[in-house]
């Protein structure tokens, strides 16, 4: 279920939203990370989780959790 949730964030959802990523160069080959979103939307955490290649442990706060679409993702 992650994994087509997460193709349909990143084939529908990011490209409506003209989402821009830099950086994530510096992500390959790390073993451990802390990744911050700068929160121009409620929707870093969700972008974070598609955009990159690694399992992340989000933080973010209560009401995003429960929408239930984005649930799974995070």
């Amino acid at each position: 279920m992650f994994g087509f949730l997460q193709w349909l964030v990143r084939v529908i959802y990011l490209p409506l939203l003209g989402v821009r990523v830099k950086g994530l160069e510096n992500l390959e080959g790390s073993e451990g990370s802390i990744i911050f979103a700068n929160h121009l939307s409620n929707n870093d955490s969700i972008i974070l989780q598609v955009v990159t290649k690694q399992k992340l442990r989000i933080m973010a706060k209560e009401e995003v959790f429960k929408i239930k679409i984005f649930a799974p993702i995070m």
